[in-house]
């Protein structure tokens, strides 16, 4: 079960209040749609997901329930630079348009999946970061996020042979290279 209730007990909200507190962050949602979240009765998207967790200032997995750790203070560059690390391996699967695969690879492939989730719930804007800081994690988690779902594409097409997998693959070594690009600068190999 999700821990949204929990979060918005411990500040003392109804849920009609946590609506009208929302709404000042220009995040406008229901007291009856963030009732459903918390009986679990309609699941929230990943968007609603990040926005509840930057208002309560907890990971994301926190409040969703998988993961206990309500720490949202504990990331460092070295996390990051692994989740790079792990995409590197993923473009080496697919070297210069030779799309087949193993079972092994496309295991490192479900793993680059979870790292790159992990890489989007560590970025969450936390309430204390500074307004440049907020501004590139949101760009970060925007093209972290499309690449999640890039990736997710190419795991549906993975066995096929097909155009569409070869434009997914496509598609996520350049949202990849501007990832990098937001995290590093324009070249971060000089």
């Amino acid at each position: 079960m999700n821990r949204i209730r929990k979060c918005r007990q411990n500040k003392k909200l109804t849920l009609k209040q946590l609506s009208e507190e929302l709404a000042k962050q220009d995040f406008k949602i229901s007291a009856d749609a963030l009732g459903k979240y918390e009986r679990g009765e309609r699941e929230p998207k990943l968007e609603t997901w990040i926005k509840l967790a930057f208002y309560f200032d907890v990971p994301v997995a926190y409040l969703q329930g998988v993961s206990d750790n309500d720490d949202t203070h504990g990331y460092s560059i070295g996390v990051y630079d692994d989740n790079i690390s792990a995409f590197m391996r993923f473009d080496k699967i697919f070297p210069n348009g030779e799309y087949k695969v193993s079972d092994g690879e496309k295991l490192d492939l479900v793993m680059t999946v979870d790292r790159f989730k992990d890489l989007l719930e560590r970025n969450i804007p936390k309430k204390d970061d500074d307004p440049q800081t907020i501004k590139k994690k949101e760009n970060l988690i925007a093209t972290i996020d499309s690449l999640v779902n890039s990736l997710y594409a190419i795991l549906i097409v993975i066995d096929k042979d097909t155009k569409t997998k070869n434009t997914a693959i496509n598609e996520t070594k350049e949202l990849a290279k501007s990832l990098i690009k937001l995290w590093h600068g324009p070249d971060p190999f000089k």
